[in-house]
């Protein structure tokens, strides 16, 4: 995935989700596969999402967030933001990649389901969802650095490759 890409996507995903690490005190869910969960921090990462994309890591300090508790998950992932941020750009890869590159379908699954395939995204209507809609507005936005979360390094990258 292109860097300038993933790293547009992520902080336009982040200004929707905490409006840039500013608000991660997250909601917690009131029904549906993650009810009685909240996201934790800057992109909004449900536990069930991270417990999946730890769980097919070899990076050791990733694939021990899978045996954690969610409040041990959120502790962790707040003393390591790079850890944080590797996951997201995993998501953000998976996400972009399986929409073959399309960001409207992307946020839409970032919000929706991460697993949700293109056909299912285009039935929904998703370019009329509030969600895609925000995206859009953020567009440019995140031009301006001070509104931006720490690009992916090669290290996140590295820990993102070590995931897979």
């Amino acid at each position: 995935m292109d860097d300038k890409k993933l790293n547009d996507f992520l902080a336009r995903i982040a200004q929707i989700e905490s409006a840039n690490g500013k608000y991660t005190n997250h909601v917690t869910l009131k029904s549906g596969m993650h009810k009685g969960q909240s996201a934790y921090g800057t992109w909004a990462l449900m536990p069930k999402t991270i417990d999946e994309l730890a769980g097919s890591s070899s990076n050791p300090n990733i694939s021990a967030l899978a045996e954690m508790s969610d409040v041990e998950k959120k502790s962790y992932l707040a003393d390591h933001p790079e850890i944080e941020r590797a996951l997201a750009a995993k998501l953000a890869n998976k996400v972009l990649t399986n929409n073959n590159g399309d960001e409207q379908m992307a946020a839409y699954a970032w919000l929706n389901g991460h697993n949700l395939t293109p056909e299912k995204i285009a039935a929904r209507d998703y370019k009329n969802s509030d969600y895609v809609k925000r995206y859009d507005h953020f567009a440019g936005i995140v031009d301006d650095p001070s509104r931006r979360p720490a690009s992916v390094s090669n290290e996140d990258k590295k820990n993102s490759l070590d995931m897979s």
